[in-house]
């Protein structure tokens, strides 16, 4: 049985985090997946705060495989992306919330990001505006969705 949206975002917010996340049916019109992707990214504007400023990335999207876009997720709901050792979530608690989300998509599902995690730290295309900032997006047959944390320094 896939768990709601809300019940993802209120395990997220009782954490403290500052994300973003979205899940809906998939609008099929002309165009590229890419196109599809940054047409939903810049349909969240509405719903976020004044200095959250969604963009597309066009065919700059990275696909990346599941177990990456576990990891990322894992990793965003952990630690503050500014300050990386400084913990926001426990370990068992963002696996959780990751398998929540994973869950919500069929196995024709495909992920992208925006950048990707070094040992140098956060180095990706700015989608929402924000210092640090990154995540997933998730589309399968039917839906997209998207779990997005952003941090100010």
């Amino acid at each position: 049985m896939r768990m709601s949206i809300e019940h993802i975002r209120a395990a997220i917010d009782a954490q403290g985090r500052c994300h973003t996340l979205e899940f809906r049916p998939r609008t099929l019109l002309e165009g590229t997946l890419f196109s599809e992707i940054d047409r939903f990214v810049e349909s969240i504007n509405e719903n976020e705060p004044e200095w959250i400023k969604f963009q597309g990335l066009g065919e700059r999207w990275d696909e990346i495989n599941e177990a990456t876009a576990g990891t990322i997720i894992c990793r965003i709901l952990e630690f503050d992306l500014a300050y990386s050792s400084y913990r926001e979530m426990d370990e068992a608690e963002a696996m959780a919330i990751r398998d929540l989300f994973l869950a919500m998509f069929d196995d024709k599902v495909r992920f992208f990001t925006n950048g990707t995690f070094t040992s140098y730290g956060l180095s990706c295309n700015s989608v929402a505006g924000a210092t640090f900032e990154t995540g997933v997006i998730a589309v399968d047959s039917q839906n997209i969705g998207m779990l997005w944390c952003h941090d100010e320094d």
